[in-house]
């Protein structure tokens, strides 16, 4: 079952992923960013009332369709910004970040097990995409507000 819950959410990822740029021409990237966090805590919240394990490839197409949105443009965001010299630095440094969370991950999601049990695994999930998309919102806002701090070519 895990198997193919990971190809769904791949599979919705790629579907999401490839109509990102007609989204982008359509939404700030602000807005995409937003909406796919809006995804993220809907799956993660909905989880907690599935009641047979079938249903959860509602909350994984959810997940990956959210995932697939986010993901290009948070690089695509990063990328643009950065010195023509330090774009695959900054690249790389991206995929060290991403490559951390999917480690930190669950080691928080395993603290959350033993304090609270299943669902408070997923409510901290929600919390942290809150969390997060309000930290991106801030950080984007900031960027627009102080322009100074990106350097430009």
């Amino acid at each position: 079952m895990a198997c193919f819950q990971t190809r769904c959410i791949l599979k919705k990822e790629a579907i999401a992923a490839s109509q990102v740029g007609r989204l982008a021409k359509r939404f700030s990237e602000t807005t995409l960013i937003r909406a796919s966090f809006v995804f993220y805590a809907i799956a993660l919240f909905s989880i907690n009332f599935v009641s047979h394990l079938w249903l959860l490839l509602i909350q994984t197409a959810i997940f990956g369709i959210g995932f697939g949105i986010c993901s290009p443009i948070i690089l695509s965001l990063v990328t643009a910004r950065a010195a023509t010299e330090y774009r695959t630095t900054v690249i790389s440094v991206n995929g060290a970040f991403c490559n951390l969370g999917r480690i930190v991950e669950p080691l928080l999601m395993g603290v959350a097990f033993s304090f609270s049990g299943t669902h408070g695994v997923f409510y901290t999930g929600v919390g942290i995409a809150i969390a997060l998309g309000a930290s991106c919102t801030l950080l984007i806002a900031t960027l627009v507000i102080f322009p100074s701090c990106i350097r430009t070519q």
